[in-house]
């Protein structure tokens, strides 16, 4: 008898995927799990898909929520985290965003915990004028141009035997505040 694959959507909200369990800190309609990004109830290397969408913008840090969803992949599972792009309204138009970074800052930390880092870019940065949209689509589709998107949809595989962590940016301090 073949396992059934087990994949996780982190920090749902009301984003519901039928074919996951759906994990949100708050107890919801279609929640299968209220838990704790930072404590899973998962088994080590026991997950193996995760989706982490809009959601380690919401933590002070996103490492102690990435020790945990590496800490449940298997070795062959991949993450697919999507975050704001820092200077889009998509970042600054919530106050609960409270860590923004832009997308070297990104790269490094994914890296931090796998091998292979691929980026999709949707929307753009620039949202009122109709000739500097169309020039920034063209840029971020046909150029790769991915900064001046307005969400990263990152896709994470092969996880490092250990977690070399990045170097924490400036503005974190060692017990995970913000400077």
């Amino acid at each position: 008898m073949q396992n059934e694959q087990v994949k996780i959507n982190l920090g749902c909200g009301k984003d519901i995927d039928e074919n996951a369990v759906n994990i949100d800190r708050n107890p919801a309609p279609g929640v299968d799990i209220a838990a704790d990004l930072r404590q899973l109830p998962f088994r080590s290397g026991s997950v193996d898909e995760v989706v982490a969408s809009s959601v380690l913008e919401h933590m002070v840090s996103p490492y102690e929520a990435l020790d945990e969803i590496y800490r449940v992949m298997n070795p062959s599972a991949t993450l697919f985290a999507r975050v704001p792009a820092i200077g889009t309204h998509a970042a600054h138009a919530d106050p609960s965003h409270v860590f923004l970074a832009d997308l070297k800052s990104w790269r490094m930390i994914f890296k931090s915990y796998f091998q292979s880092v691929r980026v999709r870019s949707e929307g753009v940065k620039y949202r009122d004028n109709k000739l500097l949209v169309a020039i920034n689509h063209l840029a971020v589709k046909a150029l790769r141009f991915h900064e001046l998107a307005q969400v990263w949809t990152f896709q994470c595989r092969g996880k490092l035997k250990t977690p070399v962590k990045a170097p924490q940016e400036w503005w974190i301090n060692r017990d995970g505040s913000v400077s």
